[in-house]
Parts: structure tokens; sequence; C-alpha cells
């Protein structure tokens, strides 16, 4: 599939497939995010989202379909949340830590993680947690999220999530709760190390 075929750019960052078949496709590319997008394609035809149909930017990086069935895309301008017809934007001036969000991660309680290139937001739906490099994040440029569950004895597991970055190896961090579970620093223990 090319331009030729509809395709809004060439440069496709992400392929993402619904949970109704559908492929999605983040495009864009380096200096053509005035021509890319977001594609959808249904097996028959394509169709096309744009910043003329209510789209952050026309660089998308990431897609990410939560269970109502909303689309996340993360661009260059922030996070695109489309549901059912219409978009909705999340930005550094709601608590993003960065617009450049190049992926998108959702834990199994629901909470959003994202990893842009300027550090990582963590996101209830309702408040942002920011941690960069002064954070002991290795670098602010991530590019991977992955969660991965660590046994610690027999019959105690713990989950950690993994931060691959441009140019800083990969961040571990693990959060032990400690007291009940607020979005306040202090009430969680937090570890970073070198993988």
């Amino acid at each position: 599939m090319t331009t030729e075929d509809g395709l809004p750019s060439g440069a496709v960052d992400c392929i993402f497939p619904a949970t109704d078949g559908v492929m999605w496709m983040g495009t864009g590319g380096r200096g053509q995010h005035l021509k890319g997008g977001v594609a959808r394609y249904d097996g028959k035809g394509l169709v096309i989202f744009t910043t003329a149909d209510g789209l952050v930017s026309n660089q998308v990086f990431s897609i990410y379909q939560t269970s109502n069935g909303a689309f996340w895309f993360g661009t260059d301008k922030g996070v695109s949340v489309y549901h059912p017809t219409e978009f909705h934007r999340i930005s550094e001036v709601d608590g993003l830590v960065n617009n450049d969000v190049t992926v998108i991660h959702r834990d199994p309680d629901g909470v959003f993680w994202f990893g842009t290139k300027g550090g990582i937001s963590k996101y209830d739906g309702k408040h942002f947690a920011n941690f960069t490099i002064w954070d002991g994040l290795l670098n602010n440029h991530i590019v991977d999220i992955e969660r991965v569950e660590v046994a610690l004895t027999e019959s105690n597991r713990q989950s950690e999530l993994w931060f691959s970055s441009r140019r800083g190896g990969i961040s571990r961090y693990t959060e032990q709760r400690s007291y009940p579970s607020h979005l306040s620093r202090g009430y969680f223990m937090i570890s970073w190390a070198e993988v």
C-alpha cells in the first residue's frame, strides 16, 4: 500500500490492528507531516483523518485503542483522542511532560503511560505524574514501553515498566505501593535502574 493507493504519506510510523480487524496507520515522516495523518483501512478502502478533521497533528507516531473503542494517537503536538466521531486534545497545557508523544502504553489498572521526547507522563484520566532525567530516567527520548512481570518469590510477583530510549539505553521502573494509591510521589517507592 502506497500513496498511489491513497495513503496520505509514504512515511508510515506505526500500524495498529483494531479489535474489529480494521487496520490503522500513523503517517507523517520527517518533513512530510503536512502530508501525513491517520489512515484507516477496512480491507475495502482507506479513510484518512488529518488536522482538517480535528487530528492535532498530521505526524502520528503511535496508536492505542481502549476497550470503549476510543483511539489515542501520539503525535508531535500531543495526544489526539478520537471517540466516536470527534477529536479531543491532550497536551503540555493539560500536564503532559512533552508534546512529542512517541509511544502510548496502558497498564492493567487503566493508567496511561506516554513516552515522549521529553520524558514520561503517567496519566490516570485526571492527573499527570511526569518523570525525566531529573527523576533518574536515563534519557528523556522514549521510544518504547513494555510491562514485565518479575517473580520476587514463588508466590509474589511484581510488575515493572521498561522504557527504551533513543540514546540512553533502557530504564526500568518499579512502583511498590506501601501506602494507599495516590499520584503524589511521596506515596510511592520509585526505583529506576539501568538494565
